[in-house]
């Protein structure tokens, strides 16, 4: 290749030099950003996981308390057994749809935010 090109056939040797300081150089640059980005990215599953959890914990007991506070304002009858295990038994069918729903919303945030990237 020397005889072919001269003293510019170094120039891809020097080329090779210079990306593979840069790559060494970047290469050190990028554990802690990386960090920083996984320390994001369980910060929002953390998030999630926590946003699935409340509906499950809440929506039995603010459904029994709307239901006893409307009961004693109205002078009702009492909450009987049978209503009791009905009731839980709609709230945890329902539960399911609504969690679906406020888990999707973050993935269409998400989706919305590539879209927006792109």
């Amino acid at each position: 290749m020397h005889a072919l090109l001269g003293a510019t056939s170094v120039a891809p040797i020097i080329l090779a030099v210079i990306c593979t300081a840069a790559a060494g150089y970047i290469a050190k640059l990028v554990p802690p950003r990386q960090m920083k980005w996984m320390a994001a990215v369980q910060n929002r599953v953390r998030i999630v996981s926590e946003s699935r959890v409340a509906p499950t914990l809440l929506m039995p007991v603010v459904t029994f308390t709307v239901y006893a506070i409307a009961q004693q304002v109205s002078g009702g009858n009492q909450f009987g057994v049978a209503q009791a295990f009905t009731s839980l038994s709609l709230i945890s069918v329902l539960m399911f749809p609504v969690m679906n729903i406020g888990t999707a919303w973050p993935s269409i945030t998400s989706a919305v935010a590539c879209l927006d990237r792109i």
